[in-house]
Parts: structure tokens; sequence; C-alpha cells
């Protein structure tokens, strides 16, 4: 059990880069108001790096809304009796980006921004709209009382917007320095000018001309994202939004693509079986239409998998 105090620090530097990924240290300690004689800043810094490595905090990533030409999809596969084998060759696939090995009524989940990913299984597809991630209000409880809230609560009607963006002025460039900080918004202009091969000057100007059009993502786990089991909570529900509402009193963060007809939610616990008793007494208030839990035993992400090979590669020359 972490101690509550030192909880308690992660939570408000977690809410600076919440707002700001890319915030400065030196603002993170005026916003926490530590400034002043006897207060020193790389104290605030070394408590950022260790909720970095903790899995307190994780790193600031990206994602985008559901942009005309550039949607993202999600593919979910039933392939029992080959997963291991088609997981395998579709890590290799030009048109995967995101994948999931599976147990549960689908054994393989991936993203992609091609709608025309030849599979030779049974499969269904759904455009991702704009994507959810929550700010864990309940991450001062226990797993119970937040589990408590959520099957009390007063659940109404309403579905999430499926709104289509215009389509994003972008050039190849601007999607690689997208793909780029994607995975680490805090990456230093200079590394990522260094990857890229292009000059800091042109990461820092059209940086700031891709931000305002991305979805700015980080994640709040009190006992350390290791120490949570995670699945996949696949739901039809008429009342979306209510239930994305009600998912911000967990202790953990969760994220929230919203697809066609579902929800797909990705949730962390510690004690699954309370969660599931949970669901059970919100199924008995009929407030899902159906549901699928989708456990992970693997993931690969195409992006991620690239810059190891850029690393193993170039320390050897």
């Amino acid at each position: 059990m972490k101690n509550s105090r030192k909880i308690q620090t992660w939570w408000d530097i977690y809410l600076c880069l919440n707002e700001n990924g890319r915030i400065h240290i030196g603002e993170i300690c005026k916003r926490m108001k530590y400034t002043g004689r006897g207060k020193n800043r790389d104290t605030i810094s070394r408590y950022l790096n260790e909720a970095f490595e903790e899995g307190i905090i994780t790193k600031p990533r990206l994602t985008l809304a559901n942009y005309r030409k550039s949607t993202l999809y999600v593919y979910l596969l039933q392939c029992k009796d080959n997963r291991t084998e088609i997981f395998s060759t579709l890590k290799t696939h030009p048109d995967v980006l995101y994948m999931a090995l599976l147990n549960g009524d689908y054994q393989i989940l991936f993203t992609s921004r091609s709608d025309q990913v030849s599979l030779t299984c049974s499969h269904t597809i759904s455009p991702i709209f704009t994507p959810v991630y929550t700010s864990p209000q309940g991450w001062s409880y226990s797993e119970q009382q937040c589990l408590n809230i959520i099957t009390d609560y007063t659940y109404t009607e309403d579905t999430l917007s499926r709104t289509v963006h215009r389509p994003l002025d972008w050039d190849s460039l601007d999607w690689k320095i997208y793909n780029t900080f994607r995975l680490d918004l805090r990456m230093s202009l200079k590394d990522a000018a260094a990857l890229l091969d292009t000059s800091y000057e042109t990461i820092r100007l059209r940086l700031y001309k891709i931000l305002p059009k991305t979805i700015q993502i980080v994640g709040f786990f009190p006992q350390g994202m290791g120490n949570y089991t995670n699945l996949f909570f696949l739901i039809k529900t008429p009342c979306e939004r209510s239930f994305v509402s009600v998912l911000s009193k967990l202790q953990t963060s969760c994220l929230i693509w919203p697809l066609q007809d579902y929800l797909l939610c990705l949730v962390y616990f510690q004690n699954l079986s309370i969660f599931f008793k949970s669901v059970y007494n919100l199924e008995k208030k009929k407030i899902f239409d159906d549901y699928r839990f989708l456990f992970p035993l693997e993931y690969f992400d195409q992006e991620l998998a690239w810059r190891r090979e850029s690393s193993t590669n170039s320390s050897t020359i």
C-alpha cells in the first residue's frame, strides 16, 4: 500500500499533466505552490520520475477523435483454433497498429486505419469514435467503495455522440510527428528531431500545429499500474453517457472507445471478483443490453516495436 501523502502529491502532479502533457516542471511547482525558500523543483521532478517508473502516472500520450479519411477502426476476431498463428502473422501486417491477444468471446483485437484488412476468420469491425480517458475521482477510496457508487448510481438513457469530423489537413511529416509523440508526449523536441531526421524548429512548429487536433491522455493508478489486472469490457447499453460518467468514480483511469453500437472499455482492478459482482448487480438492474469480458494475454504496438528496432539498430552503428 502506497503512502497516502505521497499519493496525494502524485495526484496533484497528475492534475497538472492531465491539463497539459508537456507542462514544464517549473510550472507544475507553481501550480502546486511548491516554490520559495527550501522548496527545490528537483523534489517535484523526482516525484514525477518516480510516478512514471512505478506506473502511478502513465506518460502523457496522444490519440485522435474520428476524422474523416483517417478513421481508426477496431477489429474483433473469433479464431479460437489458430489465434496465436494469426496474432503472429498480424504483427507484420502494415495496416495493423495496436493489437491484443485475448481470452473470451473474441480472441484477437486490433486497430487499423484501414477498413479493408483481409482476414480468413470470422470478425466484426467498427470505427472508433472520440475516445474517453477518465480522470479517476475515486483514487483515494477502496475499490469496494468505488464499485458501491457504480452499483447505486441512478442511470439515465443517453448515448454518446458518434461525430465524424472533417479531414485533417496533415501531410506525411505531420503524421510522423503525431506517431512519434503518440506514445510519449513528453519526448524532447531534440530527440524527436533526431528520430525523424529533421530540424528542431520543424518539430517545434509542427507539433504545436498538431496538438490542438489531438486528445491528450494521462492515466492515474494510485497503487501502480502493475498492481492492477486489466480487461476489456465490451458493453451495449442505452445509458452510455451515464455509464462513462460513473466510470470516473473508480480508483483508476479507464479508456473507453465508443464503437458503432457498443462501448469498449479498458478497466483496471486489483480485485476482479468484486467488479464481476457489481456488473452482475447492474445486469439485474437492466443497465446492459449485452456485455462481454475480454481478458488480454499479450499486447503489440507497431510504433513501439519500430522504436525498439530503431534503438537496437542505432546502438550497433
